[in-house]
């Protein structure tokens, strides 16, 4: 699946049915962005003409709405679905290399493209497939793929069981990769290859901030939403781009973009992969509408209702693990943005505090910057001034 294609995710109408202008005719997915396609009219549901789960380029025809009884005959079928051909791993031919593709009967049997050619390519039958895994559903490459192992292991010759330990015959679990892996896998890799990356950590003394959050929790009502520490590393990350420009940059090879706003990624953990939602213009807010902002953008992501200026232009970006058991990481830099910063969970530990020992809450923060757009006595500076901000909350606010 390319850049240019959606996948189908579910039908919410089906043929037959009634629509009314402005109902939700199917949800798709392209890149990690889905949305839901509204009706433009009114009428019945007379076609459906793509296979949910399977990509489609953009422009192909899915549905067609229109009067009961109406001759729908001039419409065809736009496109097949796009074969991921990265993804599919086909196993070995089992048929001998003279053998040709079986020419199957298969009118009733429903099969994806791509299984079909494998199965084909194999000389295996679909309706044996379908005897043999006893489905009743549309076969998939993983239920070709699945019948050949079987087909092999009844052809190969009966061993001593005691020659061989156990654990030998066990299969490694495959997982299939899903679309949205595999563009953060591309998206991880190439920001990892295509920077300077370098990571530098602080631990922070949170004892006043933790306080300063409760106080806020207090205010709810007044404030309209619930302060959370992500909101205030938030705010705080902006008050220290202000002073640091080159923080909130982009290398273009010949000069060095830096953005007089700050769009703000936070990266946020789904059911479905990591995305990182974007604040736009985060730096005119105070600490309520930005919570909101936040809110709204994070709800978005774990509802896969992400629209497309909500996943762009991102120019800087936060990561906080504070409620997995994790002190420190190594955040990846999200491309084309010139640093990130990690929160680690903030613990009651033993520190020094005015002369005394004594429990403290205490953080990890983590800056990994490219190391192209500036140097480490900048990112000593952006640590100095972000621990500032954080071990006394009152200064952001000046």
């Amino acid at each position: 699946m390319t850049d240019g294609d959606i996948q189908l995710l579910e039908y919410m109408k089906k043929e037959g049915d009634p629509v009314c202008e402005g109902d939700i005719l199917f949800t798709m997915e392209s890149d990690k962005v889905a949305s839901e396609a509204e009706s433009p009219v009114s009428g019945i549901v007379l076609k459906t003409y793509a296979e949910p789960g399977e990509s489609y380029p953009i422009g192909s025809l899915i549905m067609v709405i229109g009067k009961e009884g109406e001759d729908i005959s001039e419409f065809v079928k736009v496109a097949e679905p796009v074969a991921d051909v990265e993804a599919v791993s086909e196993p070995e031919v089992v048929s001998q290399p003279e053998e040709k593709p079986i020419k199957q009967d298969t009118s009733d049997v429903k099969v994806s493209p791509v299984a079909r050619k494998i199965a084909e390519r194999n000389g295996v039958n679909l309706i044996d497939i379908a005897a043999a895994l006893k489905l009743d559903r549309r076969i998939q490459v993983e239920d070709v793929q699945e019948y050949i192992r079987m087909v092999k292991t009844e052809e190969a010759p009966v061993q001593d069981v005691k020659s061989e330990p156990a654990y030998d015959s066990a299969e490694a679990t495959q997982i299939p990769v899903t679309r949205t892996r595999k563009v953060i896998a591309d998206r991880m890799y190439g920001s990892m290859v295509s920077m300077a990356q370098t990571t530098v950590s602080a631990e922070l003394d949170v004892t006043e901030l933790v306080s300063f959050r409760e106080a806020l929790l207090e205010k709810e009502e007044e404030l309209g939403t619930r302060i959370t520490m992500t909101d205030i590393f938030s705010l705080a990350t902006i008050k220290m781009l202000k002073d640091h420009p080159l923080a909130n940059a982009e290398w273009k090879g010949t000069e060095i973009h830096t953005y007089p706003y700050v769009h703000l990624s936070i990266a946020v953990a789904t059911d479905y992969g990591l995305t990182s939602p974007v604040v736009k213009n985060a730096d005119r807010m105070n600490l309520p509408e930005l919570s909101k902002a936040i809110a709204n953008v994070v709800d978005h992501a774990r509802q896969k209702k992400l629209l497309p200026d909500e996943v762009s232009g991102g120019t800087f970006t936060i990561t906080n693990m504070g409620i997995f058991p994790v002190d420190a990481f190594t955040p990846i830099i999200n491309p084309p943005q010139s640093a990130i910063l990690g929160f680690g969970r903030i613990t009651d530990k033993p520190a020094v505090f005015m002369g005394q020992i004594s429990v403290r809450k205490m953080m990890t923060v983590s800056l990994t910057y490219d190391h192209r757009v500036f140097d480490g006595s900048d990112a000593g500076s952006i640590m100095r001034d972000l621990k500032k901000y954080l071990e006394q909350p009152a200064l952001i606010y000046q």
